[in-house]
């Protein structure tokens, strides 16, 4: 796989996993997960509005750089992508928590598929990311 297709399956899974995160975020503040306290994202408001904003300068800003030419900036992403696999592994145990001791909302299965979602898109994205092609793999040999 050439470098700028290499490049572009990098940005389109990172995409997909910034609007996954986005969906998680507006599905839980809709979810009865929002009525659990006081500090929590309600749909709407100012905080679930700068949770996207910010979820979203996370995923551009290492994403333009690591586009612009600095491959080393992959490892940066790399580690931001462990902090999602994290994310969603909360996520989706905070979601079975309240799916087992609260009302039973479809919500809450659709935010725990979405998280599913979006733990696997991170892991494609680290096998896209790190992955070697045969023909590089035959160049090293030779």
């Amino acid at each position: 796989m050439d470098n700028k297709n290499k490049k572009l399956k990098i940005i389109i899974v990172s995409a997909i996993s910034a609007t996954i995160l986005c969906s998680i975020i507006v599905l839980a503040s809709l979810s009865p997960i929002s009525n659990s306290g006081p500090n929590v994202n309600q749909f709407g408001d100012i905080g679930m509005w700068m949770s996207i904003i910010l979820i979203l300068i996370s995923y551009a800003i290492p994403l333009i750089i690591y586009s612009l030419g600095v491959d080393a900036f992959k490892y940066v992403m790399a580690a931001l992508c462990g902090l999602g696999l994290l994310i969603g592994m909360a996520v989706i145990f905070t979601t079975i928590l309240f799916i087992f001791t609260s009302t039973t909302s479809m919500i809450l299965y659709a935010l725990l598929c979405l998280s599913v979602l979006y733990i696997m898109s991170n892991i494609i994205w680290i096998f896209i990311t790190f992955s070697t092609s045969n023909k590089s793999k035959n160049t090293i040999l030779q």
